[in-house]
């Protein structure tokens, strides 16, 4: 399929769950509509590929290179990300604000550069995760357990702590 151009053909009932797209064009192939959870896409180049519009809460991620893969209009609410990782790739333009991310390994995940103001934090260890560089000033912290996170290097000076329960 290397030197076939896939951009005008319905690939909608079509199967690709032997073909290996490793050598394919996709970057004007509309993925839409193409079942993608038996394609194997560890092997296939994702940079300039549009996921605006592809479902991939059945697609496994685990063995996907996405540091160079434009997520930024990707619907990631239903995507399963718990065996995804997220160190090498560019989340700033992510819209995180409703991912589930108490599952997902954080703690190398470079934050200080992610608009956190609308995600939510509550079910997130963040024990692990280096807060020193993050900006915490419009994060939600009310609900956020911070009892075991080291407060050391992080920066309060913006934060509001009026609603945070300082107890523990």
């Amino acid at each position: 399929l290397a030197d076939v151009a896939l951009a005008d053909v319905s690939l909608a009932d079509v199967s690709l769950a032997d073909v290996s797209l490793a050598d394919v064009s996709l970057p004007h192939v509309p993925l839409a509509h193409i079942p993608l959870a038996d394609i194997p896409l560890a092997d296939v180049s994702l940079a300039d590929v549009s996921l605006a519009d592809v479902s991939l809460a059945d697609v496994s991620l685990a063995d996907v290179s996405l540091p160079h893969v434009p997520l930024a209009h990707v619907p990631l609410a239903d995507i399963p990300l718990a065996d995804v990782s997220l160190a090498d790739v560019s989340l700033p333009h992510v819209p995180l604000a409703h991912i589930p991310l108490a599952h997902i390994p954080l703690a190398h995940i470079p934050l200080a550069d992610i608009p956190l103001a609308d995600v939510s934090l509550a079910d997130i260890p963040l024990a692990d995760i280096p807060l020193a560089d993050v900006s915490l000033a419009d994060v939600s912290l009310p609900h956020v357990p911070l009892a075991h996170i080291p407060l050391a290097d992080v920066s309060l000076a913006d934060v509001s702590l009026a609603d945070v329960a300082l107890a523990d």
